[in-house]
């Protein structure tokens, strides 16, 4: 039976990636968003399952829809609408002058969106259809080539016994 190889290097490789791509994301949505502070809950998950790296970027559904937009003919969730409300601290005004709650504002807003809809922003639209960057590549296949001569040399002197 095989031994399994250790992929240190590889593993640190696509750590370093990801970081790099979780910021590029968070970058993008910072510069076209500045009222949302949904790039802040932007993260990623490196997973190694039988030598094979998997790369998850971990993120709200908010961040989808604030990127590709929402259709008209269902309410959205009011809370991510009310964290948004408190966080710009910004209040209506009712006909007899008063100030709204953030509560009512907040169905006001889920009843607009849901009769009407938002435009997408495309600002995060490659959450899911990035290309690896070709310095990536390289760097990547360098770090396995090592990996595997490191395994390599280790499995030679162990049954060597030295």
């Amino acid at each position: 039976m095989a031994t399994p190889l250790t992929l240190n290097q590889t593993r640190r490789a696509v750590q370093r990636y990801a970081a790099e791509l979780v910021k590029d994301i968070q970058d993008a949505m910072r510069q076209n968003d500045k009222s949302l502070n949904l790039y802040k809950e932007i993260s990623y998950k490196v997973e190694e399952i039988d030598n094979t790296f998997q790369t998850i970027i971990i993120a709200p559904k908010e961040v989808y829809y604030a990127s590709e937009g929402r259709r008209a003919g269902r309410f959205p969730p009011r809370e991510p609408i009310l964290k948004w409300i408190k966080q710009r601290r910004f209040q209506f005004r009712d006909k007899k002058g008063r100030f709204m709650s953030y509560e009512a504002m907040s169905f006001i807003i889920q009843r607009r969106i849901g009769q009407h809809g938002t435009n997408p922003r495309r600002h995060a639209h490659f959450l899911s259809r990035f290309q690896i960057k070709n310095e990536f590549k390289q760097e990547l296949i360098k770090h396995y080539r090592e990996d595997v001569i490191l395994n390599i040399k280790e499995a030679f002197f162990a049954s060597q016994g030295l």
